[in-house]
């Protein structure tokens, strides 16, 4: 979240060294964790002799604990889950190489002591150490099978305890073992999240894309993260699929998918391959046309419910010498001579590269077959190309229903979104219209047009707008409230547009006319256009939230009034911040007193906190050390806030020392008593304070068992663990870590276990997850997961990365949290972009091309930050908070995830 540079050092199985980047750019960088735990003397027990090269070992339920003392002494180990007084183990014998056994631990975090005496001298380890027991479940009995056609395997298996993840990844058989865990390895992966119905009994299926020599692998997950991976001793269990049905053959035609035209949307569909690679060569000849077509072919396979009129049926991409021919058939029935007959038994059906349209189709099933000419010397690459809209639709008979949801309100926000592409050039009355001009207007609009409905049943702003049309393509935007014309004139025009119109309209029923404009010189410019229509009931009122979603506003950032922020999808604004100096004393108030950016919070209804940020350890150990300097800051604190009608505070201290863990306890029992003593916020219930979390508490320096008594809520700072100067490219908002193909361990789950054993499961409605707008792209030495980076990374907000991510047109892959393709290699392999989804972290990704270096940036989607929100109530926590707000910019995926997940 926030942040001056600070180092600190701090002993926790490992010594590690976290160094925190500027606030204004982000937030920390994890350091990398040893998998074994080392630690020096305290100095806080006395000693006689130095114990030196202490290290806890973990293997399942049984640590091995060893140490070095200078002299020969004695072994004895004190543990427990809170302190050290649980169990205990002594070893008499007297040697300077010391080992401890324990065996049968239960599951959870210890603090442990190490201990030896010498005759009369004595030498101690305080309790500050730790290790951490995880029992991994266990799989057995691993078994697939494969259907008769070769293309579905069928995985079961068994584990010892209940789990609520499996997944089964299918591997290319002839990638070294080494390499057994990159992405290049990867044919076909299948997870299913059981959560609601753990189990120990378990059966995958999953599509197996062609016949060939597989290995396969086993992770499961337990309800505390624990993950286990049977992989075979690193060779993989072996697959075999044989006689699996080819792709575009007679018996597995390529299916196009035609459902949008139920609601009334045109099907814009695209496929490239190359005749070469078919094995399918069934079809010869299409009656009554007289070529021969004996090359290998593909087959598309398509069915409509109503009448449909075909705009585009082509192939491109095939320039001579690649001679391949497009065929449209309504039966697959081929004769032993390998003929065909095409549809309606017209040759007119049959095209070199494109059949004339537009035509009619009739509901039914049909095929379309893009073929090789004469033989297996004319194949090679092509594009299919097929668009259809519902017949006879955009007229003034049948105008294009848009179907608004009733009531408005009750949708999520109150909003709902339609989008429709089409080309006025196919539109029944081309090249002319049924509307020529509009009442009022002085435009010539005689050109063909479509024509689209819409009902509200309640009060709605509607915008309506055009876009993504080519250069000679002029098409305008018109709203009427009734579809009365006279002479070719339209009468009752609500208002008119180049491209964009926007009203608040009462109940009832308006139509929206996508018209082609005519020039002066009588040129008419039908063509292409994208149709985006929003309705926004005005009725709607924000339910309470289920969560609490609290913003960062920063003072850096900018207010731009509430363009870009949507009061009504938060609950808290918290004010960044006010700094204070190490007496007490305010240092800078960064606009608090006059930003009205608090007026409109406050405007707004929303609970206002007031952030006091202490940067450094040392300067916020003088602060806490001294009861003057903290009453001091507590009175300035409270002060500010009130003057301005807040509602609390937010403590961000980055971060204390472990020296000042009471002193830290002792600052929150004093602002509370303070709050208590000024009686109720403006809203009449109690101030509220709200504080900062780190993502781990390295200092040991968060008592929460002492200080979350006197807080509301807690935010870790849960972003940014690939942070601007990690080795490892990868998300910042990163769900889950496993290892591999993680480098890092850490993620959400991971910093929300963390807290939540130092808070208390009692507690978990406390605890806030923070959710980051904004990441790193970094310059990386591959596309691999994770990769090795080779230079800082590039701060870029989401205000950035959405728009840029938009744009790309090549290799766009799923950017679905539901999808479980494991893109980034071979998928991204021979482009120079490419998008995806990443899900064993639950991240979409962008890779590039930048300055002639490969880049990750990964960011999120409105899906991706669904399933993070999703995760959040699923584990009882407080809800979230932003860092921050106007990082965004203002895009809808931010706030549609929120509205969906947290304003049911």
């Amino acid at each position: 979240m926030k942040g001056m540079l600070t180092k600190w050092i701090v002993f926790w199985i490992g010594i590690f060294t976290w160094s925190l980047v500027s606030c204004y750019g982000g937030k920390p960088t994890l350091p990398e964790m040893s998998r074994t735990d080392e630690s020096s003397p305290s100095d806080t027990l006395p000693y006689d002799f130095d114990l030196s090269n202490i290290q806890a070992k973990v293997s399942g339920d049984t640590v091995t604990i060893t140490w070095n003392s200078a002299i020969a002494a004695d072994s004895r180990v004190s543990y427990g889950h809170v302190s050290t007084d649980d169990g205990g183990v002594y070893l008499p014998e007297k040697t300077t190489s010391h080992t401890v056994v324990i065996a049968g631990l239960e599951e959870g975090r210890y603090r442990y002591q190490v201990e030896s005496r010498a005759d009369n001298l004595i030498s101690a380890v305080d309790d500050s150490l730790e290790f951490e027991i995880r029992i991994y479940p266990q799989i057995s009995s691993q078994w697939v099978s494969v259907n008769s056609a070769g293309n579905i395997a069928t995985f079961t298996f068994n584990t010892d305890i209940p789990v609520v993840k499996a997944e089964v990844r299918v591997l290319d058989s002839t990638v070294n073992p080494v390499d057994f865990y990159s992405s290049s390895a990867l044919v076909v992966e299948k997870t299913y999240d059981i959560v609601s119905n753990p189990t120990t009994a378990h059966t995958l299926q999953m599509s197996i894309p062609i016949a060939g020599l597989y290995r396969y692998i086993i992770t499961v997950v337990d309800d505390e993260g624990d993950t286990t991976i049977a992989d075979n001793n690193g060779i993989g269990y072996p697959l075999t699929v044989s006689n699996t049905l080819p792709e575009g053959g007679i018996y597995r035609p390529i299916l196009i998918d035609t459902s949008s035209l139920a609601s009334g949307s045109s099907v814009n569909y695209s496929d490239s391959r190359d005749t070469s690679t078919s094995s399918s060569s069934d079809i010869d000849f299409y009656d009554p046309a007289s070529q021969n077509e004996s090359g290998p072919e593909f087959i598309y396979k398509f069915t409509i419910d109503s009448e449909v009129t075909v705009t585009t049926l082509s192939i491109t991409g095939d320039a001579y010498p690649p001679d391949n021919d497009i065929h449209l058939l309504s039966s697959l029935t081929i004769d032993s001579n390998k003929h065909v007959t095409l549809y309606n038994n017209s040759s007119a059906f049959r095209a070199d590269s494109a059949i004339s349209t537009p035509f009619n189709l009739p509901a039914g099933t049909y095929y379309v077959v893009v073929d090789a000419f004469t033989s297996a010397s004319n194949a090679g690459a092509y594009t299919l190309n097929l668009n259809m809209q519902p017949a006879n639709s955009g007229t003034t008979s049948n105008p294009i229903v848009i179907n608004v949801p009733n009531p408005l309100s009750s949708e999520p926000a109150g909003f709902y979104s339609y989008t429709d592409s089409r080309n006025t050039n196919y539109s029944s009355f081309a090249p002319n219209g049924e509307i020529d001009s509009y009442n009022g207007y002085s435009q010539d609009e005689s050109g063909p047009e479509y024509i689209y409905q819409f009902t509200l049943n309640e009060e709605a702003v509607v915008t309506a707008t055009l876009s993504n049309m080519p250069s000679g393509t002029d098409i305008d935007i018109h709203l009427l409230s009734d579809l009365t014309i006279s002479s070719k004139v339209a009468q009752n025009v609500i208002g008119r547009n180049d491209k964009s119109i926007s009203f608040t309209l009462s109940a009832g029923t308006y139509y929206l006319v996508a018209d082609s404009y005519v020039t002066s010189g009588g040129t008419k410019k039908p063509g292409p256009y994208q149709l985006d229509v929003t309705f926004q009931s005005t009725s709607y009122t924000p339910p309470p939230a289920s969560h609490v979603v609290q913003g960062y506003y920063t003072f850096f950032n900018g207010y731009r009034g509430d363009t870009y922020i949507q009061w009504d999808k938060l609950t808290h604004f918290i004010y960044f911040c006010m700094e204070f100096n190490s007496d007490g004393s305010v240092d800078t108030t960064h606009g608090w007193r006059t930003d009205t950016a608090v007026d409109d919070a406050l405007a707004n209804g929303k609970i206002v906190l007031l952030d006091a940020c202490v940067f450094g350890g040392s300067k916020i150990a003088t602060l806490l050390g001294s009861a003057s300097n903290r009453q001091r800051f507590i009175d300035n604190l409270t002060s500010e806030m009130q003057a301005r009608g807040a509602h609390g505070v937010d403590i961000d201290f980055e971060i204390p020392k472990a020296s000042s863990k009471s002193d830290f306890v002792a600052l929150f029992q004093e602002l509370r008593a303070k709050l208590n003593s000024l009686g109720n916020a403006p809203d009449g219930k109690p101030y509220r304070i709200h504080m900062a979390l780190v993502p781990i508490d390295w200092s040991g320096a968060f008592d929460m068992a002492q200080i979350t008594p006197y807080i509301d809520y807690a935010m870790i700072m849960s972003y940014g663990i690939h942070g601007k100067n990690s080795s490892r490219a990868g998300p910042g908002n990163q769900l889950y870590s496993p290892k591999p193909p993680w480098y890092y361990p850490y993620s959400w789950e991971y910093f929300i276990n963390h807290w939540l054993n130092k808070m208390g499961n009692q507690n978990v409605g406390k605890l806030l997850a923070g959710v980051g707008y904004y990441s790193y792209e970094f310059y990386v030495n591959s596309w691999s997961v994770p990769a090795t980076t080779t230079a800082s990374g590039i701060t870029r907000t989401f205000k950035y990365t959405l728009p840029l991510v938009d744009a790309v047109t090549t290799n766009i892959g799923s950017v679905d949290a539901s999808d479980t393709t494991n893109y980034p290699q071979p998928y991204c392999s021979g482009y120079s972009e490419c998008i995806g989804y990443e899900t064993t972290s639950k991240n979409p990704f962008y890779f590039r091309t930048l300055n002639g270096q490969k880049t990750q940036l990964w960011y999120d989607t409105q899906s991706s930050l669904e399933e993070k929100y999703s995760y959040i109530k699923g584990r009882n926590l407080g809800g979230i908070g932003i860092w921050a707000l106007n990082y965004d910019k203002g895009r809808q995926e931010t706030w549609l995830a929120i509205a969906s997940q947290f304003f049911p």
